[in-house]
């Protein structure tokens, strides 16, 4: 029996009672299951610290994104914004800077690349490997290309290359029965600029120009500003679109217009709007986040009764501040004017309403009034935003960074009670095996004892 007391725990539950007659590894289980309460209790701590520190996070978040939507709203060129309007649908502008003006112009013609159908030369006029030199029209800068060898595919190959700057196709002016191909070539890039002819090396070494006939024309998009007046001037572009043609505004054409067109910039509303909304938007999702975390919620206790319970977020001192402090802003006052003359306004549920009807009249009639009031009730949110999400000294980051703490170390605890827990189990299966191999000598020698006192009263008689 002294094998017993060495063995290891595997072994000593394989013995369990066998002298005592007990269930020792159930008393070993139950003995563990008392002390593992402590870290039962420990883990129930930190999944609820978990749950706060997820609650803030996702609110910290939605803070930081209002003090964005604040900032934008508070900054004066975001007030600055123009849009354009086009009294044809073929011209677009794209516009955001730029001061309120008005321009009229017809358009000539549109961009277009050069596009001309030549015929390949037999491979024994041309030099082995074929060799190819693109010239562009304007600068006179030539761009040589060699092909694997004088079959069709192997040239388009190569005059398609991007170091030629074409584009290069096969057409069949042929029939199926009896085809005929010549090649397209296209230059890659539109405008006079585009321009090209093309060249190949003769059997002679000698350079052969390749006839060219034209399908489309290099050109240039040209539109003409103040048609019809003494001060009339072409413009043209490379490409469809006149970067620049009025300070910060790029105005793009997509067909030939020669009525007159108007180009009107003028202030973009719809942005100045929408700064509105964005920011009530952003307040809102803010508010909506510390209801919902802080909401009580109602059940039913064992006995019957009722049990309420608070939200993640009610015992958090921070949340109730910033909360406060949101609704605080509606009191903001900027340029002598409300935030409520503008159509903004806290309603009975704590959030803020936009009436963007409201908004628009006081926007029509007083642009400068309402920029001045929103950009101030803007900078007192961005503050009250920035206070509880900056990233060093936010009141809610503070409590994020606190409460991810509270949970590692609980975690580090809960880990460490799994070491405790084996180490204890370890020594109770021990402790027990040992219980039994003492009984079992004990009970080896009440044996033996009663063998030498049989035999005894046996040589007595």
């Amino acid at each position: 029996m002294a094998s017993v007391g060495s063995s290891t725990s595997s072994s000593t539950l394989q013995i369990s009672g066998l002298v005592s007659g007990m269930d020792t590894a159930a008393l070993v289980d139950s003995l563990i299951a008392v002390e593992k309460q402590q870290q039962t209790l420990l883990a129930t701590k930190q999944s609820t610290a978990s749950g706060v520190s997820g609650a803030l996070k996702s609110l910290n978040t939605k803070t930081a994104s209002l003090k964005d939507a604040a900032d934008a709203a508070a900054k004066a060129t975001s007030w600055q914004r123009t849009s354009a309007t086009s009294s044809a649908t073929s011209v677009t502008a794209v516009t955001s800077f730029a001061a309120p003006s008005t321009v009229s112009f017809t358009v000539d013609r549109l961009a277009s690349a050069q596009s001309s159908l030549t015929q390949l030369p037999a491979a024994s006029a041309m030099s082995t490997p074929p060799r190819f030199t693109v010239t562009n029209t304007l600068t006179g800068v030539p761009t040589t290309v060699t092909a694997t060898s004088g079959s069709l595919a192997d040239v388009l190959s190569a005059l398609g290359g991007t170091s030629a700057g074409l584009h290069a196709s096969a057409i069949n002016l042929g029939t199926n029965a009896a085809p005929s191909y010549s090649l397209q070539l296209t230059s890659a890039t539109a405008g006079a600029a585009g321009a090209f002819t093309v060249s190949y090396e003769g059997a002679d070494g000698e350079p052969v120009a390749m006839a060219l006939t034209q399908v489309g024309a290099a050109a240039d998009a040209q539109i003409t500003l103040f048609p019809g007046t003494t001060a009339a001037k072409p413009v043209t572009s490379a490409t469809n679109t006149f970067s620049g043609l009025m300070s910060g505004v790029d105005v793009t054409v997509s067909k030939v217009e020669t009525t007159p067109v108007t180009l009107a910039v003028g202030s973009d509303d719809k942005a100045r709007t929408k700064l509105a909304t964005d920011l009530v938007s952003n307040l809102n999702l803010v508010l909506g986040e510390i209801t919902a975390q802080t909401a009580s919620k109602t059940s039913t206790a064992s006995d019957g009764g009722s049990l309420v319970k608070g939200g993640v977020l009610t015992s958090s001192s921070a949340v109730r501040a910033l909360k406060q402090a949101m609704l605080g802003t509606a009191s903001t006052t900027t340029a002598g004017g409300s935030v409520a003359q503008l159509g903004l306004s806290l309603e009975k549920d704590g959030t803020f309403k936009l009436d963007e009807a409201a908004f628009a009249s006081a926007l029509a009639k007083d642009p400068k009034k309402v920029e001045a009031v929103l950009a101030g009730f803007a900078k007192a949110v961005a503050g009250v935003a920035d206070s509880a999400s900056n990233a060093s000294t936010g009141t809610l980051s503070l409590e994020v960074k606190a409460q991810e703490s509270l949970v590692r170390d609980l975690g580090e605890r809960v880990s460490a009670w799994d070491d405790r827990l084996a180490l204890r189990r370890s020594a109770l299966e021990k402790q027990y095996a040992a219980l039994e191999v003492s009984l079992s000598k004990l009970q080896s020698q009440s044996t033996w004892l009663a063998g030498q006192l049989s035999s005894l009263s046996s040589n007595g008689n």
